[in-house]
């Protein structure tokens, strides 16, 4: 009776990553510094995982990747054996302290049931459809934020308020859900979703993040051609959508026009052709340059090369992309400590080997994770794992979003759903 139960529970951990889901930026400062509510729901999964005895042996060593192992314990000695263990220190490593996240799913995904797997999936689907909804709002009615609860007076965070890059991509989620039921959906849901779609792609091109865009138009292009490819999908609807196509492209690209993030597009390939896309292309130019004076410090010394920096050191400083990033060094104004490039923090912080790990771990995931929503494509829960896992990699590449709490919890708890689950897992998953 206790394993029937254990398999019909939701995985471990996905009440702070439907959090996270639903509220991103904004709901990851409820608490108090450096406890917040994100951790006291992670630390409430990690107990429940040992105290619900869950099965040892050959199900337990499943999901343990040993990747994920490897990964949170390279980081967590480097850590350790630092010269730097003050609060700014505890801050740069916190991130890849989240990789453990995906060790608490893991964990749980070798024998976790049908039944499980289909509350886990209705509890991210929720929470995926609210953040896109009230994204929506917000983007539409920008000062709405302000008029309700503040969150956090030194962040100048409201509820609601948005960051356009992870908004984005997890409105990407909500919108290839919905054309996943325009496709397959029967009755009244396809005329729903495709007013949900509507709506969630407003946001996506309201919030104006180029990085959110690419990985939201990624993740659905990709739903798209699983869904009208499906052997079980009746022709009439496969013809009714690829009628549709061309129409729907058209309105995106006048909504794209119209919201200004074409201009910005325009301006970080360096087709300035308006004051958007001047200070677009101003913000590239500005990017690049703090790159190299990133690498160009990385590779000054061999001990950088192979085991980086460091925690605590704010190498954007030391290296001085920090000025080249924002212009100045005035008194009171704040150094930034990322230069919104996961990748180069990677390199930075840990050394080419651990960024080449990580690498490793999140192509991996993607393929994997890819091929297990393919197989099966009906699962509400497959898709959203392996939206997490394509989406938030390209918005990290353009902003801070893995080195950040909403960002890499969802993601490695979704890729030890991945690593841990496995194909087997896929065949386990019921259709929504």
């Amino acid at each position: 009776m206790p394993g029937i139960m254990l398999r019909d529970r939701a995985l471990p951990g996905v009440f702070a990553v439907a959090m996270l889901l639903f509220g991103t930026r904004w709901i990851s400062y409820l608490g108090h510094e450096p406890f917040f509510l994100t951790d006291a729901l992670l630390l409430a999964a990690a107990v429940g995982v040992i105290l619900a005895g869950w099965p040892h042996g050959s199900a337990w060593a499943r999901g343990l990747s040993p990747w994920l192992i490897l990964a949170t314990t390279w980081a967590l000695v480097r850590f350790a054996t630092g010269p730097d263990h003050s609060m700014s220190a505890l801050r740069d490593y916190a991130p890849f302290l989240y990789i453990g996240v995906g060790l608490i799913a893991g964990t749980a995904t070798a024998f976790i049931g049908a039944v499980g797997i289909f509350r886990t999936g209705r509890i991210l689907e929720y929470a995926v459809y609210g953040h896109g909804l009230w994204n929506a709002l917000s983007a539409v009615f920008p000062t709405l934020p302000e008029a309700l609860p503040l969150i956090s007076r030194d962040q100048q965070l409201w509820v609601f308020t948005i960051r356009s890059d992870i908004d984005s991509a997890v409105s990407g989620i909500a919108a290839a859900l919905c054309v996943r039921i325009v496709v397959f959906g029967r009755g009244w849901r396809p005329p729903l979703a495709a007013a949900g779609l509507v709506v969630f792609a407003s946001a996506i091109f309201l919030n104006g993040s180029r990085a959110g865009l690419l990985g939201a138009s990624a993740l659905v292009a990709l739903v798209l051609l699983r869904s009208i490819t499906a052997a079980d999908v009746p022709r009439s609807r496969v013809l009714f959508v690829l009628g549709a196509l061309p129409y729907v492209a058209t309105l995106a690209v006048a909504q794209i026009a119209a919201t200004g993030i074409g201009d910005r597009i325009l301006g970080t390939f360096g087709m300035a052709s308006s004051e958007r896309s001047m200070g677009a292309a101003g913000t590239a130019q500005a990017r690049m340059k703090a790159w190299e004076a990133i690498v160009s410090w990385f590779l000054s010394t061999n001990e950088r090369i192979h085991l980086g920096a460091g925690f605590g050191i704010n190498f954007m400083s030391a290296s001085g992309a920090d000025y080249k990033l924002v212009g100045t060094r005035e008194v009171g104004q704040t150094i930034p400590r990322s230069p919104h490039n996961f990748w180069l923090t990677l390199l930075a912080r840990l050394g080419l080997w651990y960024a080449l790990l990580i690498a490793l771990i999140i192509i991996v995931s993607i393929c994997l994770g890819g091929w297990m929503w393919w197989r099966c494509s009906h699962s509400t829960l497959l898709l959203i794992v392996f939206g997490i896992s394509l989406t938030v990699p390209i918005t990290s590449s353009l902003g801070v979003v893995l080195e950040s709490p909403f960002g890499a919890v969802p993601f490695w708890w979704a890729v030890g759903v991945i690593l841990g689950g496995r194909l087997e897992f896929a065949e386990r998953c019921p259709p929504h």
